[in-house]
């Protein structure tokens, strides 16, 4: 994450930050999806997915930032990364959620084959990575076309408003071709991150970076507050009117909690809340005067990929061994449990990562280049 002048450490650490919120939230997302966790657990920790007003929201914008910083901004570059996440998503679906559930099904004597059928959702259901390589062809497409930066982000408001205009429309075709097509427009709740809602994000990044990069170190927490205060101000005044519409502020600016719909209010909400978060970042970072461990934020934000890939091979692998062993509605993790082991996948995908990027990721890289 860098040009030729400057890394951004204190970007780093904000990403870092946010993604390693990932295994208490999907934890609880999946526990919650299939019954899993206990009525006292959802009381306690529902508050968890509220954090989605930002996590997913730091990391899409810091990758449009991210893409301006490498340099690699030509087309062929954007259009192979673009390949390589598209690929690496699919595959990644296929050993967290197809794989264990079809072994699961076939060894145990309890097999539940309707885990196969919903393995096969998510398999082709718009997660965050499978987004991100959508989002590095559609920008490699527009850097094919000499669109400005402003013209790429005129384009992702149009494609934004395009999605609202289309959320009620009810989708007459089998229900994996519906599953499918949610990966450009919202079509049901396993839309996660359709492109037309979210091409924005790394579209806001891309177009932020320039100035990023024209603006010297010393003046950047100066450039983020003032960021940060006005998408404050914003998130206020939306607080204060979303009710007046006879809407829910949370249920609105929270995606997983409306059934991942995103919508124009959603994203003015969702990209403050990034400025506000990465704000933070900056202050936490100078703070703890963290410039004596940049080499290790380095190396941490580096392995970001793979420690996302990781945590949610653990989870998928448990999610779905569970689901074909016929678990579905036992209402056995309660909040011991679920600490423990969303702290045990946070601790084991860390130490993982390294090598799962040295070892995976690099030569897969190496590959599609």
């Amino acid at each position: 994450m860098e040009n030729i002048k400057h890394r951004y450490f204190e970007l780093d650490l904000a990403r870092g930050l946010v993604v390693l919120l990932l295994p208490f939230l999907h934890v609880f997302e999946v526990s919650n999806a299939w019954e899993f966790s206990t009525p006292e657990l959802q009381q306690m920790f529902s508050w968890i997915e509220c954090t989605c007003i930002a996590v997913p929201a730091v990391f899409m914008v810091v990758m449009g930032m991210n893409i301006a910083f490498s340099g690699r901004t030509d087309t062929k570059s954007i259009f192979r990364r673009g390949v390589y996440l598209l690929a690496a998503s699919y595959v990644l679906n296929v050993f967290r959620s197809l794989a264990p559930a079809v072994v699961v099904c076939l060894v145990s004597e309890a097999a539940d084959w309707q885990s196969v059928k919903e393995s096969l959702t998510y398999l082709i259901a718009p997660d965050i990575m499978t987004f991100a390589g959508m989002a590095f062809l559609t920008l490699a497409f527009f850097t094919y076309l000499n669109f400005t930066k402003t013209k790429m982000l005129f384009v992702a408001i149009v494609l934004l408003a395009i999605n609202e205009s289309l959320a009620n429309v009810e989708y007459h075709c089998p229900y994996l071709c519906k599953v499918a097509l949610g990966s450009f427009v919202w079509t049901d709740d396993t839309s996660f991150f359709p492109l037309f809602s979210w091409l924005i994000f790394p579209v806001y990044g891309y177009f932020i970076a320039d100035h990023v990069m024209n603006t010297v170190p010393e003046n950047l927490r100066a450039f983020w507050r003032k960021l940060a205060f006005v998408s404050m101000v914003i998130v206020t005044l939306m607080w204060g009117i979303i009710p007046c519409l006879g809407m829910d502020f949370w249920l609105v600016a929270v995606p997983p909690l409306n059934h991942y719909i995103t919508s124009p209010m959603t994203v003015v909400i969702d990209v403050c809340a990034a400025n506000i978060v990465i704000y933070l970042g900056y202050e936490l970072y100078h703070w703890l005067n963290l410039k004596l461990f940049n080499e290790q934020i380095q190396a941490f934000s580096v392995n970001l990929n793979a420690f996302y890939m990781v945590h949610w091979l653990i989870i998928g692998a448990g999610e779905f061994t569970r689901l074909g062993m016929g678990h579905y509605g036992s209402a056995d993790i309660g909040f011991i449990c679920y600490l423990v082991v969303s702290v045990g996948i946070c601790v084991v995908s860390a130490i993982i990562a390294p090598y799962f990027r040295k070892y995976i990721l690099r030569p897969a890289e190496e590959f599609c280049r």
